[in-house]
């Protein structure tokens, strides 16, 4: 399969993987709030997010992983692929051992800072985070193998994997919760089968390329000090990136309670899988790039990239727009009544996501360009700004408050400083990298609205099949235009890519 093609597919099953994600949460949200409750779950949301933060000890070097094998990829040299792999597993060895028990002190010696009234709530997520703590150990110890699909090009395999494992996961937490167990006994799931994931995953790495082969004699120290050289600034990104995408609820469940972060949380999966949507462009673009560079083809670089951001304005527009005219129906008939004010945040997230989302593609080539400086010093600005915001709001505003600090720095900072930073690694003007923005989200805005508000006003989406009905008219009222914006070799490339799948 050629080169632009296979992107089409990473891309394509990204959606599919995506879609079924989507599908799952649809119905397992309603269920496990239903189940625990909002105090309940607002536990487990906040054993999540403060989990998430021990990935810090990656240090970067996933980001790294990425960028040096899809260079050597593209130079066929998989000696110096089997000692980043290598190389990088015994670095994460020791930070799985680390991790986990760093996880452990923190379960049994620091978990009484999150506001949870209920003292068997709390004594029961100390514990599964504990077990958590284990998982994320797992997940580092095996992820420069078992995380390599998208570094050589095959996310189509990883978005596979991905669906079963969602797929698996999540029923076996539906008849744990139906049989009336609670989260350590889902903490433990989680473990399980996330580790029986790692092994399917290396297992079928070896079979793609036997060429790749785990051995210690492959480690080196040139090799790691080549991964921390990159991996410095990536880790400042990902610092930056976790406290933007994984501090809401903490936030919440700090300053105000466990109940408000569990209210929150929906409103911010929903709009965590619409970035998914986008990012399934973006992730497979970063080694893209560096195989680019490593040809020397700069210029097919910036011709991409502007593509796909024509492409991606419109789908993000159109989402967004779809989300704040259907987000309070939509939340209404999702969830219990205690959780509609999770309709107010997702509107003022979808205002700042219509514009940021598109440049997650400039997260991909700045990376795979050895040029995320740039989004590290906007990133910067955008946690500080945020973390200020919400300690200021959170108090007087609640939800609201804690939304508005979100939105309000995306908002300013990917409509000015970011895309300029983007434009000039390009080498292309700021106009030249916003009007792909401006005029595919202008379009996809003005068609959803009309279409939307009319239907709106002659089917109230009150019903499921209502709302159904509404979404389904915005989206083929959308068809038309979208398909005007496709450049005729791409709408050939997709034409021949399903014709073949």
């Amino acid at each position: 399969m050629s080169f632009s093609r296979q992107f089409l597919v990473n891309i394509f099953s990204s959606w599919y993987a995506h879609a079924v994600r989507v599908v799952t949460a649809f119905f397992f949200v309603p269920f496990i709030t239903s189940i625990l409750g909002d105090s309940r779950y607002g536990v487990w949301v906040i054993i999540f997010q403060a989990v998430s933060y021990f990935t810090l000890l990656d240090f970067g070097m996933s980001a790294a992983i990425v960028r040096f094998v899809s260079r050597f990829l593209g130079e066929k040299n998989f000696d110096k692929i089997n000692r980043v792999l290598n190389t990088a597993t015994l670095f994460y060895l020791g930070i799985g051992i680390i991790a986990a028990a760093l996880t452990y002190l923190f379960s049994s010696s620091y978990f009484d800072i999150f506001r949870i009234d209920n003292a068997a709530y709390a004594q029961e997520g100390a514990t599964a985070m504990a077990i958590l703590g284990i998982f994320v150990g797992i997940r580092f110890i095996t992820l420069p193998f078992a995380g390599s699909f998208v570094a050589i090009h095959r996310q189509d395999i990883a978005n596979m994997i991905n669906i079963c494992e969602e797929l698996v996961r999540t029923i076996m937490l539906v008849l744990i919760l139906f049989h009336g167990y609670g989260l350590v006994e889902m903490a433990q799931t989680v473990l399980v089968v996330n580790a029986a994931r790692q092994i399917i995953s290396i297992i079928i790495l070896k079979r793609l390329h036997a060429d790749i082969q785990f051995s210690l004699r492959f480690f080196d120290w040139p090799t790691l000090q080549s991964l921390f050289e990159y991996s410095r600034t990536a880790f400042g990104i990902f610092v930056a990136w976790l406290l933007i995408f994984n501090s809401d609820s903490l936030l919440l469940g700090i300053v105000s309670s466990s109940a408000a972060a569990g209210i929150f949380n929906p409103a911010v999966q929903m709009m965590y899988h619409l970035r998914l949507i986008v990012s399934a462009i973006g992730i497979p673009l970063t080694p893209a790039v560096s195989h680019l560079e490593a040809t020397a083809d700069t210029a097919t670089i910036a011709r991409m990239y502007l593509r796909a951001l024509k492409y991606t304005s419109y789908l993000s527009f159109l989402i967004c727009t779809g989300v704040i005219l259907y987000g309070e129906p939509f939340i209404s008939l999702w969830l219990p009544v205690a959780f509609l004010p999770a309709a107010d945040v997702m509107k003022i997230l979808a205002i700042s996501a219509a514009f940021y989302l598109p440049q997650i593609l400039g997260n991909s080539v700045l990376l795979g360009l050895d040029k995320h400086r740039y989004l590290l010093i906007v990133l910067l600005m955008e946690v500080s700004i945020k973390i200020i915001l919400a300690l200021i709001l959170i108090k007087p505003y609640g939800l609201i408050g804690m939304a508005i600090a979100t939105a309000f720095p995306q908002l300013v900072l990917y409509t000015t400083l970011y895309p300029n930073y983007v434009s000039k690694v390009l080498g292309i003007t700021l106009w030249q990298g916003m009007r792909p923005v401006l005029q595919s989200g202008f379009i996809a805005a003005m068609v959803t609205a009309a279409t939307g508000l009319l239907m709106i006003n002659w089917m109230p989406p009150l019903t499921w099949r209502t709302l159904s009905i509404n979404i389904a008219v915005v989206l083929l009222a959308n068809i038309v235009p979208a398909l005007l914006l496709v450049e005729k070799k791409d709408l050939g490339k997709f034409k021949s890519m399903f014709r073949k799948r």
